[in-house]
């Protein structure tokens, strides 16, 4: 919840009670002072209220008061705020003294252009205005967004090791889920065990697990292997196969070669007489 911040002043501020008597006052917003009353004689019933939506994020409290205050007086004004950061939501609601002045606003104001932005004016009927719609519209909010991140950076980063409170929730929602899950497909499981024992370690990429370690591949490794290399192989090459082939005479060559040797042996005989 976002802390609504109170301005203290150092020295107090006389003020009128209920009863007529003086009261010393610290706060500057104190509804005690007449400066932070409705300084109105017209009674609620007759007040009209403007919804003002699309405005500019840059268009603060200040501005929609200089802005809107010259169709008539305002008695009250209220700028919607995100309540993590105090931003502007971009809508804000104005009451102002007159009725029939709320009414010429919404008219007048609808689709108007501020800082490029076309803004939606709106009146609002008496019964649709809500009880408390203008509460805390004179307070001011305080930016938490440092304190919450600051608190959620110290949960998470805790040395004892203990689980945080979302984890725990978020860890006990999926169980549910899961329990779920399974009770309809008829399998009765618990997660408790589950839960208790602790998670094994993972090994690191690359180290064999020590169950690995144990069993040993019936597969020969590479180094051992019975096949003989290709260099050591007894078969012979195709060139070697036709070089043996061309060797090996044929039988017109042995014929040939015979002839050749009985002409050799016989001597020749010359053609004189004698």
């Amino acid at each position: 919840m976002p802390a609504k911040t109170e301005e203290v002043s150092a020295t107090p501020i006389v003020a009128e009670g209920a009863d007529g008597s003086k009261v010393k006052v610290t706060n500057p917003r104190s509804k005690l002072l007449l400066a932070n009353r409705i300084m109105s004689k017209t009674p609620s019933a007759e007040r009209g209220v403007v919804y003002i939506g699309r405005l500019p994020k840059e268009f603060y409290e200040p501005e929609l008061q200089k802005f809107f205050s010259q169709f008539g007086d305002i008695t009250r004004l209220r700028l919607s705020r995100s309540k993590k950061n105090a931003h502007s939501k971009g809508y804000a609601y104005i009451e102002y003294d007159c009725k029939e002045v709320a009414e010429v606003v919404a008219k007048e104001m609808n689709r108007y252009f501020i800082m490029n932005h076309q803004i939606v004016c709106e009146y609002v009927p008496k019964e649709k205005v809500e009880q408390g719609l203008f509460r805390g519209c004179n307070s001011r909010m305080r930016d938490t967004t440092k304190l919450r991140k600051a608190t959620a950076m110290s949960e998470h980063n805790k040395d004892d090791g203990a689980i945080s409170t979302k984890q725990e929730k978020r860890r006990g929602e999926a169980t549910n889920r899961k329990q779920k899950k399974l009770a309809s497909l008829g399998i009765s499981y618990s997660f408790d065990d589950e839960d208790a024992a602790p998670s094994p370690k993972k090994s690191r990429v690359g180290s064999p697990s020590p169950a690995a370690a144990t069993k040993q591949s019936p597969k020969v490794s590479p180094k051992t292997s019975p096949k003989t290399s290709p260099k050591t192989s007894p078969k012979t090459s195709p060139k070697q196969v036709a070089k043996s082939i061309a060797k090996t005479p044929t039988p017109k060559a042995k014929a040939k070669a015979k002839a050749k040797a009985k002409a050799k042996a016989t001597p020749k005989s010359s053609g004189k007489k004698k």
